[in-house]
């Protein structure tokens, strides 16, 4: 696909965002859902009408993954709320560590045994589909609850958790995919974890480098759109850098770099703080709009038990999961326990956005079992986007 193709799909997709967004707005629905189904409706207009868009999602491999994965994790991680960060450290840190990586292999071993085909579907496919199904982007949910005070300590933990959660699941994306692209059977999770690590520690190194020149950047540069470019510009390089020279993970090298962008006194007026929402929101209209575009109807044809067999294990997982880590959060959290209002709010933030859609956009054709995975993580967005809001309203007026 041309240079020129990709503009123009992109322009269509920032044209479409724009009108959505106050349709969105007024009569509370998920933007992301209908940024989705314009990209479907769209993509079988056309088909219906014999043109060849000539849109694919593997076209947009490196785009995708390359260039909006770093604009979404900075834009996520700098409208951070640090003060509320640094207070519940140790609650996220529970929640988006052991707890989050509880539900990644719960859900695994789920879809694992429930395909039951070794052969065509072996543990590290499943894995994958973990993997890629660990980041959560409940923005929906903290917009129906997050206004009330009750909720106000468990939105801090969603906020925390979705850009901890985007970050493992690029990191794991990668670590999972070449046994997934080898077809193995059985996993070596000593040596998996070794080469987590490994990035991880790449990821660090690269991330306090470009963390240290964003503080220079905010130190020199006048504060305005011209800064807050400059920082995300430096957040971006830290990716590429991190992924291409030093094999490490892109998605924490942005992530520490970021946070040390925004730990500056002198960050965050307005000015900056809008040109890094458009760049966010930029990315993620793009990014719905040509997931709904590479929907088809075969794929709800083929792979709708994939798909619900992804969405009952990953629903699963997610209660089970958080339920059983709350225990232990009510420790760390100096004693105060955790509401039923809060459990079920951290339970249904668990939905599934745009770093879960760029990563099965980033899927390889090599890889055998792309289109059923593929097709179970399209199945578990498309099912938290519409029931969860649905299920956070319901739980916002039955629970006092």
């Amino acid at each position: 696909m041309s240079l020129l193709d990709a503009s123009l799909y992109f322009t269509a997709a920032l044209i479409a965002g724009a009108l959505l967004e106050p349709l969105a707005s007024r009569y509370r629905l998920p933007l992301n859902l209908m940024l989705m189904i314009a990209g479907f409706l769209a993509s079988e207009a056309l088909v219906h009408l014999g043109i060849d868009t000539g849109l694919r999602w593997y076209n947009f491999h490196d785009l995708v993954f390359y260039l909006l994965i770093p604009f979404l994790i900075f834009d996520t991680a700098s409208r951070l709320n640090r003060a509320a960060l640094l207070r519940e450290w140790r609650v996220i840190a529970l929640m988006a560590g052991p707890v989050l990586l509880a539900g990644a292999g719960l859900t695994a071993v789920l879809i694992y045994y429930a395909v039951g085909h070794p052969a065509g579907f072996p543990l590290s496919a499943a894995l994958l589909a973990a993997a890629l199904l660990v980041g959560t982007d409940p923005g929906e949910v903290i917009a129906i609850s997050g206004v009330d005070l009750r909720y106000q300590r468990s939105t801090v933990l969603l906020e925390g958790e979705s850009v901890i959660s985007d970050v493992l699941a690029v990191t794991l994306f990668a670590v999972f995919l070449d046994d997934a692209l080898m077809g193995v059977k059985h996993i070596d999770f000593l040596t998996a974890g070794r080469i987590f690590l490994w990035s991880a520690a790449g990821g660090i190194a690269v991330g306090l480098i470009a963390g240290g020149l964003g503080w220079i950047v905010v130190r020199v540069v006048a504060a305005g759109t011209a800064r807050a470019l400059a920082a995300a510009s430096i957040a971006f390089g830290a990716f590429i850098v991190c992924q291409y020279f030093v094999e490490g993970s892109g998605a924490i090298a942005v992530l520490i770099a970021t946070l040390m962008t925004i730990s500056h006194p002198g960050w965050g007026n307005e000015t900056e703080r809008a040109t890094v929402h458009v760049l966010g929101w930029s990315a993620r209209v793009v990014l719905f709009v040509i997931a709904g575009a590479t929907v088809t109807t075969f794929m709800f044809r083929d792979h709708w038990l994939a798909m619900l067999i992804a969405v009952a294990a990953a629903s699963l997982a997610r209660v089970v999961a958080v339920n059983s880590g709350l225990s232990g959060m009510n420790i760390l959290s100096r004693g105060d326990e955790f509401s039923l209002g809060e459990r079920s709010q951290i339970t249904v933030g668990g939905v599934k956005g745009a770093i879960v859609l760029a990563l099965a956009l980033s899927l390889p054709l090599e890889f055998e079992a792309w289109y059923t995975v593929q097709s179970m993580v399209y199945g578990v967005v498309i099912f938290t986007l519409v029931a969860h809001p649905l299920i956070a309203r319901a739980l916002i007026r039955r629970i006092p």
